[in-house]
């Protein structure tokens, strides 16, 4: 639930559990600070496919092959829970990079 991912969010170990992943799996289609390469900007406020924990949760646990993102979920089971958290705490924070894309919570599209 969305609850459940936001109280995770809110568990530095888990962020740093997530930043981790990250790392080691994100970096060479999000970039080093998130902030988007081949794959989308994550800091800034517009998402392709939802912005809500369960949202993100269920893209990295599915994936988007159509789009080059691989399906995580069966990669790192639970620990998917701690890449949400690391999401959601970049989220927001808007580094400079990679133009938005898709819509943000209230439904505008991307400029």
């Amino acid at each position: 639930t969305d609850e459940i991912l936001l109280a995770a969010a809110a568990s530095p170990n888990s962020i740093a559990a997530g930043k981790e992943i990250y790392q080691a799996a994100c970096i060479g289609c999000h970039g080093a600070n998130a902030e988007g390469m081949s794959g989308p900007n994550l800091t800034d406020d517009y998402w392709l496919h939802g912005s809500e924990p369960t949202q993100i949760f269920t893209t990295l646990w599915q994936g988007v092959p159509a789009k080059g993102m691989p399906p995580w979920g069966p990669i790192y089971n639970a620990q998917v829970k701690d890449i949400v958290s690391f999401v959601l705490s970049v989220k927001g924070t808007n580094v400079a990079g990679k133009e938005p894309q898709g819509t943000n919570s209230e439904g505008v599209v991307a400029p």
